[in-house]
Formats: structure tokens, sequence, C-alpha cells
């Protein structure tokens, strides 16, 4: 149990190196570095913090057992660190889900279909553009600032109560349908779960939110 922990910690602080490493050089290169590099990079990142091996070295081949006297001893100080760092996830996780289903509700009472026809048979024109194989439902919803895709079963995009122009809307149902092609609601699950199991790390922290910014501007650059 104790050396899971210290896997874990171990990964943390390799990762958060290898994180502040690409993010010096991403002040260096500057723009010859696209967004769309700079987020398959960050998925490799994320990739090296859910999987916490590290090598390690050989054990030996020959090993004695000495055995010990039995005793009572008192519980480690390792433990209850370890301890606390599985209540801190569990409440971390218990917070997003209960977030999500929040969420999840609001946009169920306060969204209604499309009422102009335009703006449905111009999402239609789009995704028909984009070889889009699945439907996508369209919705607007009045408690939102700003566009979104949502539902990893049924996946929908939401348009805030407000008006677009042509030209907005092509750019808006552009963007929400790449973040679908690209599966970035799996993606956002993924960073969630890291963010939860390094609830710890404030760097990782740092990097979650680097992460999601690079998502949103591959996606600008793309439209």
């Amino acid at each position: 149990m104790n050396n899971d922990f210290l896997t874990i910690l171990t990964c943390s602080v390799v990762m958060t190196g290898v994180s502040l490493l690409f993010l010096g050089l991403r002040q260096l290169t500057g723009p010859a570095y696209s967004a769309r590099w700079r987020r398959i990079t960050w998925l490799l990142l994320l990739l090296g913090f859910l999987i916490p091996y590290r090598p390690r070295p050989a054990s030996p081949l020959f090993t004695a057992t000495i055995p010990a006297l039995a005793s009572h001893s008192p519980v480690r100080p390792e433990r209850w660190i370890f301890l606390f760092w599985l209540f801190g996830v569990m409440v971390a996780l218990a917070l997003r889900l209960i977030q999500h289903i929040q969420f999840t509700q609001s946009v169920q009472r306060l969204s209604h279909p499309i009422s102009d026809e335009n703006i449905s048979r111009w999402f239609q024109q789009v995704c028909l553009e984009m070889g889009m194989d699945r439907r996508i439902g369209l919705f607007q919803v009045s408690g939102i600032s700003s566009p979104m895709l949502t539902g990893l079963r049924h996946p929908c995009v939401l348009l805030p109560d407000q008006a677009f122009s042509e030209e907005e809307l092509t750019l808006i149902f552009r963007h929400e349908l790449i973040h679908f092609q690209r599966k970035d609601l799996w993606y956002q699950c993924l960073l969630e779960l890291v963010h939860c199991i390094h609830w710890f790390n404030p760097l990782a922290w740092i990097s979650y939110e680097r992460m999601c910014l690079d998502m949103e501007v591959s996606c600008d650059e793309k439209t």
C-alpha cells in the first residue's frame, strides 16, 4: 500500500518536472510550436501522469528471509499519509461528480430546442461539410455564457440564449464539432482524473489549466 503511494508521488514529481520543461520550451519556441502539437504533447504528458510506472533496479537472484519476532508495531506515518491522499482523491472525485450532476440537471431544466429553423439548417449544413457520421443535438440554454459541447453518450452543442450572425454561427459550430471529432470530451475526463489523483500537486493544477487552454486554441487554429 505504501509502495503504491510512493510510486504515485514519484510519478507526480517526475511528470511535474517534465511539464515544467515543456512549459519552458513553449516560451522559447513561441508560435513555431502549433497548438495542435502542444495538444499532442499534453496528451503524452497526461498518460505519464496516469501510468505511474517507472523502471526499477532488478531484484537480486537470491534472497534470504530472516524471521522476525512477533511484535505489535504501531501504525507507521506512511500509512496515514497514504490514507490522507486516498481520502483527498475520493473527495475530489465526489466533488467532480456532484458538479457534473448539478450541471446536467441545470441544462435539462433550462435548455430548449432551437426555435429558429435557419439556425438548425445551418448547423446541419456544417455537419455535412465536416463529414459528421453521428447525429449531434443542438439546444439553446439560457444559463450559460458561451457555446459548448457536452454529452459523452448523447453529444450535443449548447448555445447561449443570444443572437449570433451566420459567420459567428459557422465558427461556433465548426469549433464545437472539431471538439467532437477529436474526442475532446473523453480527453477532458482524463484531465479530470489526473486532477483528482494529483490533487496535492499545485503544479498539476497549472498543467491542467494549460492543457484546457491549448485544447481550445488547437480547435481555433483548425477552425
